[in-house]
């Protein structure tokens, strides 16, 4: 079937929705004992950070997967392969536990850990588990950006939102799907977890918790999170997942939109409840 120039059998590049496939790939890793923790240095298991910056032995996955590690990155998109090439020379880190920034790196950190054997072997555990068909890249393609098939995308929406289950199986923790798709604190009038709200003062708000956003809850101020959690991708690739309800809804594109995809998604989801 092809929809708008996509099919189902092919893989589409994503983007930043594969931010929340690597949180899900390191909650794997560490229930298999592979990863001891979240409070674990990035540079035990990426040893040649240390080599380049002694700093980076300060930075943990805990700093890496809320974006607040402080590591300062070109996020230009002019020249995908030069930076591709050249990812780990920028960066520096600096002012961890400040403010989100949606850094690539932060994806490409955790990424680059999960492509180390033993993480490596937990994602093909659940990716057989899934039972994801055959799939085909595009002719010719060079692949410089994330890519996910439809199919694949939809699985790992219904699997978050069965609480890690899949046809009566446990894949993924629920302790782990909770504590990464939760919001570290509530804010208060000065409090440091404003900091993990996007646009807290727009109807676009969301929660930002580990590679997941979370949408508010309708009828704010004052901002809560609600149950529904979404990955996004920068050209508008849009998965949410609405565990109440066991929906899930993906949104794939070229560009973004003026329309909030999340929060119609949102609405739209409510009106089928």
């Amino acid at each position: 079937m092809n929809v708008d120039g996509f099919q189902a059998d092919r893989l589409t590049a994503v983007f930043s929705v594969a931010k929340s496939v690597v949180s899900l790939l390191l909650g794997l890793a560490i229930e298999d004992g592979r990863i001891a923790g979240v409070d674990d240095a990035v540079t035990r298991y990426l040893p040649e950070l240390a080599a380049q910056d002694a700093r980076f032995a300060q930075v943990t996955l805990r700093h890496l997967l809320p974006m607040r590690s402080g590591i300062a990155f070109d996020e230009g998109y002019r020249s995908p392969r030069q930076r591709c090439r050249a990812l780990l020379p920028q960066v520096r880190p600096e002012g961890r536990g400040g403010a989100l920034a949606h850094r690539a790196r932060h994806r490409a950190a955790i990424g680059t850990l999960c492509r180390t054997a033993p993480v490596a072997a937990a994602g093909r555990r659940v990716r057989c588990q899934l039972e994801p068909g055959q799939r085909r890249r595009r002719p010719g393609a060079r692949v410089l950006l994330p890519e996910c098939g439809v199919r694949d995308l939809l699985r790992l929406g219904l699997l978050v939102a069965a609480d890690g289950q899949w046809q009566g199986r446990r894949l993924v923790g629920a302790d782990w799907l909770r504590q990464s798709t939760a919001m570290s604190g509530l804010p208060g009038p000065a409090d440091p977890a404003w900091r993990n709200i996007e646009r807290p003062h727009a109807p676009e708000a969301a929660f930002f918790a580990w590679h997941w956003r979370v949408r508010p809850l309708p009828g704010g101020p004052p901002l809560q999170p609600g149950t529904m959690v979404y990955a996004q991708g920068l050209q508008g690739q849009i998965l949410l997942i609405d565990r109440d309800s066991q929906t899930v809804v993906l949104r794939l594109g070229r560009r973004q939109s003026d329309r909030h995809w999340p929060t119609w998604m949102d609405e739209l989801v409510r009106l089928n409840r």
